[in-house]
């Protein structure tokens, strides 16, 4: 076990009992903090309250002192929220800028061909959304947020590339209330 000073204990108790208004003082200081390093956002501010969750408890379950319980929870938060933020920035680097898709898409559509092939024969904003989907491994979530549509909107455009793509394609056949594994 380590102390706060990461000093290695041997025969020491595995668990310390932290006081509730300890905790709790902890609890609403890294809530606080939270909110005042997101300044407003709200996606930033939702992954920093999960990284001052997960700070409290490993914070709880790792003090070997009582004592200095909230200055150590205070410590481990803020290399929490570090952490996060800097996670958070490589997935936003790592992200494509929003799309917004204008008139010309349908004057587009027009002058694509009936049947399309290949991802490139689909109109524009079918294929931007199977290209993140199938080449970058977007989830339906993540692509929802990146073209501001909703994950239902998203799946409904997957599915109807795949129709584009191969009509009357086979489908599994499978009993009713029978389970599949999906991707």
């Amino acid at each position: 076990m380590l102390t706060e000073n990461n000093e290695v204990l041997v025969g020491a108790p595995l668990t310390v009992a932290i006081a509730d208004e300890d905790m709790k003082a902890a609890c609403d200081w890294a809530m606080s903090f939270a909110r005042k390093r997101a300044r407003g956002s709200s996606e930033v501010e939702e992954v920093l309250i999960d990284a001052a969750t997960d700070a409290l408890m490993w914070c709880r379950t790792n003090c070997t002192n009582a004592d200095t319980f909230i200055g150590f929870a205070k410590a481990a938060v803020r290399r929490w929220f570090g952490r996060a933020l800097h996670r958070l920035k490589l997935r936003r680097s790592n992200r494509p800028a929003v799309v917004s898709l204008e008139h010309d898409v349908a004057r587009r559509r027009v002058e694509q061909p009936a049947k399309p092939v290949l991802i490139e024969d689909l109109p524009e904003d079918i294929a931007f959304i199977v290209r993140l989907y199938m080449v970058d491994g977007f989830s339906l979530r993540e692509i929802g947020h990146l073209t501001n549509q909703s994950h239902d909107t998203v799946a409904r455009q997957l599915h109807r590339a795949a129709e584009l793509l191969a009509p009357r394609r086979m489908r599994p056949q499978r009993a009713n209330g029978q389970k599949c594994l999906s991707r």
